[in-house]
């Protein structure tokens, strides 16, 4: 690995994003995980628990189709790593992927990853599966502020009541950071989640 012009928080998060990881830290302990199917689970609701929300939606962001092209030294072939629409590991089942959304909605060419050294075909396809968890959970981004859950970290998912219903449902905790003031602690999160209500 080589760290150049980057801090070490970037370092960690083009590491983890490159294989779909997740990562935080609990008092002097680093952890450094895979995206679990089953989380820990939350429920908030607007007025109780919410304090302000904001919800984006866009697809500007969305790749349906990664390659990744490398060229293997040792056995003198090109590799190339791939992962589509649908591949994803979905943040709320039964819903619709984003990714195939945009990619029925649109024209896309795929999106084309080079000059990263593989050490095989599997190494490809993680590097290829982790561009496209990243960019489908820019899908639907929800960024607010509840009441304290102190337990709550990233990886984490929360689900939404009594708001309207494009913004209801369950997403993915991408970071969080938990304040202690004179009312008490706050919790201010961002959350993203890869479909739409079906």
């Amino acid at each position: 690995i080589i760290q150049y012009g980057s801090t070490d928080l970037e370092l960690l998060q083009e590491r983890a994003g490159r294989i779909g990881y997740v990562f935080w830290a609990e008092g002097d302990t680093l952890f450094f995980k895979p995206r679990r199917p089953k989380a820990d689970k939350f429920k908030l609701v607007w007025g109780e628990d919410v304090i302000d929300l904001r919800v984006v939606k866009t697809a500007a962001r969305v790749i349906p189709e990664v390659k990744v092209r490398s060229w293997n030294l040792k056995e003198k072939r090109e590799e190339i790593g791939e992962a589509n629409a649908g591949d994803e590991m979905l943040v709320s089942s039964g819903d619709k992927a984003g990714t195939n959304l945009v990619k029925s909605a649109f024209t896309n060419k795929p999106t084309r990853i080079g000059h990263i050294p593989l050490r095989s075909q599997a190494e490809g396809d993680a590097i290829a599966q982790g561009h496209l968890e990243r960019s489908s959970l820019g899908f639907q981004v929800a960024r607010g502020t509840c009441r304290g859950v102190p337990t709550m970290k990233p990886g984490s998912m929360i689900e939404f009541e009594k708001v309207p219903k494009e913004c209801s449902g369950t997403y993915r905790v991408v970071n969080v950071i938990h304040h202690f003031g004179k009312e008490g602690m706050v919790s201010r999160f961002e959350a993203r989640r890869n479909t739409m209500p079906g």
